[in-house]
């Protein structure tokens, strides 16, 4: 069984899904722990759900506890003051983290951001497909598209596997807004896209 934890806004979100996604091709035992925004508000919640329709299969708490940890304040007290679980493992860098792709237990808890596409490059395109936003844009949004629109600043993604391919079959609105999100990239280095809403 793998357990994946949830936190922060729908940015995380994405990536937090992504990876969840590349796990359940591995292990079809992998759920996701909510919890984190039972007790804490990450911005607007959890909007995976709202926004791109896709369902989430949930750790039952008893399992978050036996491999993991939960916010409540007696957890978060024996994450800091007891030695980690052995099932407890958190992304150790900002980027991608080798030691994942060696995992070999067969029960774990995963916390972390997988902010690498090389954790969910084999689901890409599955990804893909389950992926779409299910809000329309709001008259400020679809403003900021006119403006990427207009500034014809899209160059191809430099780092990015199959970067081009990936977004080939999206809508033109998506399109644009990765071509948008390129030219801000461009200028620290890093490739990436961006759902507005």
């Amino acid at each position: 069984m793998k357990i994946i934890r949830f936190m922060g806004g729908l940015g995380n979100q994405l990536f937090q899904y992504a990876y969840y996604r590349k796990m359940q091709q591995a292990d079809q035992e992998t759920f996701a722990d909510l919890t984190a925004y039972e007790r804490q508000s990450f911005h607007y919640g959890l909007e995976l759900e709202s926004v791109f329709g896709v369902e989430l299969s949930t750790a039952r708490l008893q399992d978050i506890r036996r491999l993991g940890y939960t916010f409540s304040p007696g957890d978060r007290l024996r994450r800091k003051f007891l030695p980690r679980k052995k099932t407890f493992y958190s992304e150790k860098v900002i980027g991608f983290d080798q030691e994942l792709e060696n995992l070999t237990q067969k029960d774990a808890y995963l916390e972390g951001y997988w902010h690498s596409h090389r954790y969910f490059y084999p689901v890409q395109e599955q990804l893909q497909k389950e992926l779409r936003c299910r809000r329309e844009l709001s008259a400020r949004s679809a403003g900021a598209v006119r403006q990427i629109r207009d500034s014809n600043g899209a160059y191809p993604a430099e780092g990015f596997p199959g970067s081009k391919k990936f977004f080939s079959g999206q809508s033109e609105r998506n399109r644009v807004l990765h071509a948008g999100s390129e030219k801000a990239a461009g200028s620290h280095g890093r490739s990436g896209f961006v759902c507005v809403f």
